[in-house]
Order: C-alpha cells, then sequence, then structure tokens
C-alpha cells in the first residue's frame, strides 16, 4: 500500500474577511502524478503555497510525510518539498550551475561550501534536466525552456520528496511544453517523486496525471484519475465550455475538444 505524501483537512484560509480556500480536504499519495486545475482565481496557487509554508494560517491542517508542517522548519520542509514557480525569479550575475547549487541550501549552514556528495547531486540534477552542457553559461543568456529545466533541476537539486509546480509550462511553446511534462513524468516515474503541478491544458493533465482535482472557488468539484475529472458535463458547469472527449490515435488515452 502506498504511503500518504500529502493530507490537508478541513483547510479554510482567506484574509481581509474573504475566503479564497473554503474546506479544502484532499489526500496525494506518494510518488503519483497529481494535477490541480482550476479556473483564474480557484485558490490553486494560494494552497500550494500554503503547503510550502510561503503562506501561514494559525491553524495549519496541512501533513506532509506524518508530519504536521506547524512543527517544521523552512529548513526542514525543504528537504521534503521543492518548488518550480509560475514566473521563477533568478539572480543574474550567477551561472547555471551556481543557480542549482542553490538547491543544497537546506543542507549547508551559513557560509559551508559545498561538499564532494553536494557537487555529485548538483550535476546529476543537471544531467537529469539535460543542462549539464550550460553549466558554465550566465543565466542571463539560457532560453525561456533552458530557465525552465535550470529551475527544476535547482528543485531536483534539494533531494525532494515532494516537488510543487506552479504552471511550469508557462510563456513556453508547445515543443518546450511537451518537453518539460515528459521530463516531471519521467522523474515522478524513475524516481518515486511526488508530483503536484498547477495545470491550465486539460490535454496535458489527462495525459500526464495520475490524478486531478478540480478547484473552483476555492473549493474541490471533483477528485480522481483524469477520465473521471474531465468530462463535458464538468467543463460546461465550470467553465461554460460546450467540450466533447475522442481519443489520442497516438496515446489512447481522451483528449477534449473544444467548440468555437
Amino acid at each position: 500500500m502506498k504511503k500518504e505524501a500529502v493530507r490537508i483537512h478541513n483547510l479554510t484560509w482567506g484574509y481581509n474577511g474573504r475566503n479564497i480556500l473554503d474546506s479544502i480536504t484532499l489526500t496525494i499519495t506518494g510518488g503519483s502524478f497529481t494535477g490541480i486545475i482550476g479556473p483564474n482565481g480557484a485558490g490553486k496557487t494560494t494552497l500550494i503555497k500554503l503547503l510550502l509554508k510561503l503562506l501561514s494560517s494559525e491553524k495549519e491542517k496541512i501533513i506532509i510525510q506524518s508530519e504536521d508542517i506547524v512543527s517544521l522548519s523552512r529548513k526542514e520542509l525543504a528537504r521534503k518539498m521543492s518548488y518550480v514557480p509560475q514566473t521563477p525569479g533568478v539572480d543574474l550575475g550567477f551561472t547555471v550551475e551556481q543557480i542549482v547549487a542553490m538547491g543544497r541550501n537546506p543542507y549547508l549552514k551559513y557560509f559551508e561550501q559545498e561538499s564532494a556528495s553536494d557537487r555529485a547531486v548538483i550535476r546529476q540534477a543537471m544531467e537529469e534536466t539535460q543542462i549539464f552542457h550550460l553549466k558554465d553559461n550566465d543565466i542571463s543568456r539560457v532560453s525561456g525552456g533552458e530557465l525552465q529545466r535550470v529551475i527544476i533541476a535547482r528543485a531536483l537539486a534539494q533531494e525532494p520528496d515532494i516537488l510543487a509546480l506552479d504552471e511550469p509550462t508557462s510563456h513556453l511553446d508547445i515543443n518546450h511544453q511537451i518537453r518539460i511534462l515528459s521530463l516531471i513524468r519521467s522523474l515522478s516515474t524513475r524516481k518515486k517523486i511526488t508530483v503536484i503541478a498547477i495545470l491550465h491544458d486539460f490535454n496535458h493533465a489527462i495525459e500526464y496525471c495520475d490524478n486531478l482535482f478540480l478547484m473552483n472557488n476555492g473549493r474541490i468539484e471533483a477528485y480522481g484519475n483524469p477520465e473521471k475529472v474531465i468530462t463535458p458535463e464538468i467543463i460546461k458547469k465550470i467553465y461554460n465550455l460546450n467540450v466533447k472527449m475522442e481519443k489520442n490515435p497516438f496515446t489512447g488515452k481522451p483528449y477534449m475538444v473544444m467548440s468555437i
């Protein structure tokens, strides 16, 4: 039986008297690729930020690998869970390798240099993401797709059990979207990393995810395998779109077609 990676019970969060999340309860299985989908403003990014303690509430109800995150320091949490934000911010003047090496910070004391084992982890992260040949390049000289792989490599250098990503394919062309999602799927499968990814493309969600949470107005509207969550009825209800499901001739999985 697979272990739980994340468990949230009846989590409500908001500010200025307005709830952004309303009674969220969910469980994410270890080693799975779980997608979070939903309209803008549904609370998806807020949920991820609460998981990472980038936002906090007075009464946390979040369990990460059997530990309440209230009891975890940021450094302890960073050893369990890494984050790839929607718009990666990087400091200019660093090389690709130096950016990836920042993923080792949760394991180092102040001013401590990386050990040989740290450097081996950094190299492996670059090789996994196929950016080792870029290691000496200034970060300002890489393309958008390369930058996204650099940020994923930095996250992998944390050696996380859980990888959280907020729209990892935003601002990328279709070729790089497929490459990034295939990379993430491969990492989840080979390294047993639990992936939690906010996605907007329904067909990508169907193709790559084991499970989906559909959020709307701060609540979970549907949960299950992609074929159960992405249905014409649910999409009509949440997005007011008329769609139909066809079979992808390449993969055999469902494929959503929207009417204009």
